[in-house]
């Protein structure tokens, strides 16, 4: 039981290891304006470009990057821990159960054949 726990919290601690130098830093958020607006002076945009002229442009309202975006993407992640929770409690629940019907199918199948296995009397004694 201590290798398990071992193992949950090198993976807990991995993760964080993982987020922190390699994921947030290079991750990005932003979001586009309704309509599309003439290009501002200062601000941000998404230009596409095709020949090496632009062809398409979007004005962009807000944009983020690094570990400004949590306070942005804090609801969906709890949605969709939330949810991984939920299947991950239903996906244990039911291999819990197969689990005990195996086992409870196992000592049944031992059980009847010790009974199997035991001398029936032909007649029994009276008293």
């Amino acid at each position: 039981m201590k290798v398990v726990r071992f193992l949950v919290a090198a993976g807990i601690i991995t993760g964080f290891i993982w987020l922190n130098w390699w994921v947030v830093p290079t991750l990005g958020i932003f979001t586009m304006t309704l309509e599309d607006p003439p290009l501002p002076e200062n601000g941000y945009a998404i230009v596409q470009f095709n020949d090496g002229k632009g062809t398409e442009a979007c004005v962009l309202t807000m944009l983020k990057s690094g570990w400004s975006i949590i306070e942005e993407i804090w609801p969906f992640a709890l949605a969709c821990l939330l949810s991984g929770l939920a299947l991950g409690y239903s996906l244990g629940e039911l291999a819990r159960r197969k689990f005990a019907i195996d086992k409870a199918s196992e000592e049944a199948i031992t059980l009847s054949e010790e009974v199997l296995h035991q001398p029936f009397p032909m007649y029994p004694e009276t008293q």
